[in-house]
This record gives structure tokens, sequence and C-alpha cells, in this order.
């Protein structure tokens, strides 16, 4: 909507003030509320004027930019649109007709607009920001730069010379005893060990570590304190230089300290190695393909994974991708069902082997004038006359009270510790009888066993098992000693089994023999019972382990 340029915009565009009287002023003002009121009802009556007021000295002549004026319209206008819009009302017709309406007057200001309460911006009612957490500890912290480079080096990571860090060396140097190694098992529960234990190394290197660890603490507090004392004791040569070569000297590349550092590195990175190979090899072991073992097997590990990420893409892109030779063979059900019935399952035999095969052996054969040879024979020929279980044969003595030779017989009474050793029973005696054969009779090769080893016990105190290892360190012979002994004599007679299978062939035999099952079961499993003490000068109350010379062609 146009309208006539008037004084304020002549004024505005000359850039300059005018000179007016304070009634131009009201004057000019009531002209734009009387036009602001003309869109009121046509009904409602005009105001009456108010009379004039008495013009004063101080504004008579009043100096009015009128570029205030025009900017306070202005701001006015902005803001009764602003206002006008965050109030509308649902009714679209009459929001587009009144902010036209306010659009095309400008000039005009709607004082009953500015009063309403929508005026008033709402407060919005804040509940908080809901946030959830996380456990740090199982967010790994980024790695140090300077300590992986070095790691990288240490560990031969993205080489091949990974695999080849010895630790074995540098460990027996941190092993001491006691503490600082393995815990060895009481003798009293040394029967409860079975299987192979895979925490021993472990421990071990536990063991060598917190020597190790240790000892390094040790070597600090002794370098400090030396430096503390040095400097005491020359207060005026305490200088920069003197002081850096103490340092130097006492945790140098030359000291103590820096080897034994050396040498613990050295087996944690060893022992790493170790893990490491292990856990690829399960890896490894899954694919069926050899060559891709091969391959596999040159691929060096990373600092981050079990194979170099490059070489190993490398390969499997080189193969056809990954689908190609990591999904296993697909075959069918009935397939499966039809090899087994093509190849069904061998039907084993419960007579495993015959005893006498090997004791004809033995009764052939000389024994030699040497340890491991008088050892092997007389384990095996124990475990054949009794047919008890190869640990029973390391719970045999010979001190006072648990042997005695009468110069007949001789009677051994078993430590506690058999397979079926209870608090209220335990294994029977062992009573032995001469054989009018030599190369086979128990009494005799016992004797000579104990005179062999005499020699060997003195070195140990309290050494008084029957059987002792034949070389290196001066100690009682294990279940799997004993076993490998007994095991090159059936290898020796031509019977491929295992040791513990002596016990089966001889209740086997009984069988054959048609010796009654339950005198076969109750020589094998003879016990004594709690209160019965053993009396190894009767014959009558000990009790005596079944003998397959007594009911064969061996029988006194």
């Amino acid at each position: 909507m146009n309208r006539a340029p008037s004084e304020v915009d002549e004024a505005i565009e000359a850039n300059r003030p005018i000179v007016s009287n304070s009634s131009t002023i009201e004057r000019e003002r009531q002209e734009r509320e009387d036009s602001s009121c003309s869109s009121s009802s046509s009904s409602s009556e005009p105001e009456e004027e108010e009379p004039p007021r008495k013009k004063s000295k101080r504004d008579a002549q009043v100096t009015v930019d009128l570029r205030i004026d025009a900017l306070y319209e202005q701001v006015s206008f902005l803001t009764n649109l602003i206002m006008h819009q965050q109030c509308a009302s649902s009714s679209n017709t009459n929001v587009t007709a009144k902010t036209t309406d306010v659009i095309e007057q400008p000039e005009q200001n709607n004082d009953d607009f500015l009063t309403n309460p929508c005026s008033i911006t709402p407060k919005s009612l804040d509940l908080g920001f809901c946030k959830t957490d996380f456990d740090e500890k199982k967010v790994l912290k980024p790695a140090d730069e300077q300590r992986l480079n070095q790691l990288i080096k240490l560990q031969h990571f993205n080489s091949s010379t990974w695999q080849h860090i010895r630790y074995k060396k540098a460990l027996a140097d941190m092993l001491a005893f006691p503490g600082f190694c393995n815990l060895k098992i009481n003798d009293e529960i040394c029967c409860l060990n079975k299987g192979k234990n895979f925490l021993a190394s472990t421990e071990e290197i536990m063991a060598a570590i917190t020597n190790a660890l240790l000892y390094q603490r040790q070597l600090l507090q002794s370098g400090l304190q030396e430096i503390v004392n040095w400097s005491h004791n020359n207060p005026t040569e305490l200088t920069s230089n003197n002081l850096f070569n103490k340092i130097s000297e006492m945790f140098g590349n030359s000291s103590p300290s820096y080897k034994l550092s050396e040498q613990t590195l050295q087996i944690v990175c060893g022992k790493r190695a170790e893990c490491i190979e292990t856990r690829r090899k399960r890896l490894i072991s899954e694919i069926s393909d050899k060559s891709i073992q091969a391959a596999l097997v040159n691929i060096p590990p990373s600092e981050e994974f079990l194979f170099e990420k490059t070489q190993l893409m490398s390969l499997v892109q080189s193969l056809g991708g990954p689908h190609y030779w990591l999904s296993p063979p697909q075959i069918s059900k009935n397939r499966d069902q039809a090899i087994g019935v093509a190849k069904p399952k061998s039907v084993r035999s419960f007579v495993s082997w015959d005893p006498n095969v090997v004791l004809e052996w033995l009764s052939a054969n000389s024994p030699k004038d040497t340890l491991f040879e008088i050892s092997r024979r007389t384990a095996t020929v124990l475990l054949l006359a009794s047919g008890r279980r190869v640990h029973d044969l390391t719970l045999l003595r010979i001190s006072k009270d648990n042997y005695l030779d009468n110069g007949q017989n001789i009677y051994l009474i078993p430590a506690f510790g058999s397979k079926t050793d209870r608090h209220d029973c335990r294994q029977s005696a062992w009573k032995l009888s001469k054989h009018p054969d030599k190369n086979i009779c128990p009494v005799s090769l016992v004797r000579c066993l104990i005179e062999k080893t005499k020699q060997r016990r003195s070195d140990i105190k309290d050494l008084d098992n029957l059987f002792i290892t034949i070389s290196n360190k001066v100690k009682f012979a294990s279940r799997t000693v004993i076993g490998n002994w007994v095991r090159t004599v059936l290898k020796d007679s031509g019977i491929d089994a295992s040791p513990g299978s002596c016990r089966s062939a001889v209740a086997s035999l009984g069988w054959l023999d048609n010796q009654p099952l339950d005198d076969i079961l109750a020589r094998a499993l003879q016990e004594v019972l709690p209160g019965e003490d053993y009396d190894i000068q009767s014959d009558n109350v000990l009790p005596c382990p079944s003998w397959i010379f007594y009911y064969r062609q061996f029988k006194i």
C-alpha cells in the first residue's frame, strides 16, 4: 500500500535532523493511533480527545532523529509478526488474512495483540537427559606408539623368525628351589595325579617371572641406595656429569639390572611365541588341504592378527576366496550311512594277549648284568605274577616296616595310595615265593634289584622305593618310567600292547584255564579291613595276591 512521502521520509533521505515542536510530534502519533484503531468495530464510539497540556519551555523546541522513530516502527512490526505467528489459531483462513493485513500495513501496531497472554513464551518441562553407561574396563585403551614399536622388534612380528625365540636357557637361570619352581605333589596323594598337567609349564613360567621381578626390585633398591650414599659421602663431586655416569653405571646396558630385564623379556616373549604357535596350529589343523596348511604356516603373525592380514588376503584371493577352501565337504547323510554299513567296526576280542609268550621269552633269555635289564624284568614279572596295576609297583617299599626277606619268601607291604585304597580298606600285601627258574623267579629278581641299586640309594636319604630311576637324577621311578620298562619287554617278546594291559591279560588267562570267576576277582581285589594288622611273620594272616605261576606250568 503506497503513501505520499512525508517530512519524516524527506528527513530520512536527507540524513539530517529536523526541528519540530512537541505539538507536531503529538499530532503525528495521534494520527498513527487513529489509523491502527480503524480495524476495530464500527459500533464503538470514538473517544473524546483530552485537552492539550500546557507547553513548557523544555518542550518548546526538541531535536528529533527520525531514523530512531523509523527503527522503532520496524522492530514493532517484526515483533508483532513473530508473536502473531506463535499464537495463530487453527483457522488457516483467518491467520492468512490477518498476516496479510499486518504485512500490508507495517506502520500499524496492534497493542491488543501485544498484551495477549499467548505472547508469553511457554516454559518447557525438563526431565533430564537419559544416557547409558558402559564398562570402561572392557574397552582396551590404545597402545603407546613407542612401546608398540619395541614390542614388534622383541616379538619379531611380521618376520619369519617370530617362532624361533628360545627361552629355556633364560628360564633355567631364573628357577630356584624352593618356591621359585613347580610345586611338587605330595607322596601321599601322588596316586591322584592322572593324565598330563597342562598348567605345570605355566606355573613354572610364573615362578621364574616372580623371581625375576623380585630380583629386579632388589637391584633397583640397592642401586638407588648406592647413588644416595655416594652423593652423601662426596658432596663436592655431586655434579650433573658425575651423577649421569653413576646412574649409567648402576642401570646402563652393562649393569646386572639391564641383563636381568633382557632375560625376563626373553622368557616372556619366548613363551608368548609358543602360545601364538599353538593357537595357529589349532586353526591350521582344521584345514584338510596340506598345501594350504603349508602356505598358512609361512605367513607370520602381526601385532594385530595371528596371520598377517595383507599376506593372508593375498593367499585367500589366489585360492578363489574363503568359500572355496574353508567350507567343509558336503557329504549326504545317506552316503554316511552307506559307508558305515560297508565298513562296520570290528568286534574286539576280550582276550588281549597270552602272558605265557612273555614268560617263555624271559625264561629263554638270561638277564644282562645291567640296572636297566634287572629293573624292567623285575617289574614285568611282578605284574604278570600279581595281575595288579602298574601304579601299584610305585607303592612297594624296602624299609624295615614294609619289607621282610625270611630266606624262602619275601613280604612287601605297599604304601597307601592305590586306586582302591580308602579310609576303611586298603590294598593287600604281597608274598613272593621262589621259582625254580631264576630268570623269572620274583624272589631272586627283587634281591638282585635291591643289591644293584644300593649304591645309587646311598646318595639320597630315605629313598626306600623298590624301583628307582636308572639314570640322571636319583629319585623314585614313576608310573610312566616303570611302564616304559615293561613296554620294552613286551615289544622284545613280540607283544604289541600297552603296559596297562598286563592286568587284563592275567585275568583273561585265568578265565581260559577255567579258574572260577570268584577266585579270579577275589585274588585280584584283595583288601585288608581296618583293624587287621599286617603280620609279616605269619603266612596265615597275610593276604596273598593271585599268582599265575601257581595255575600254569610254572607252579611250584
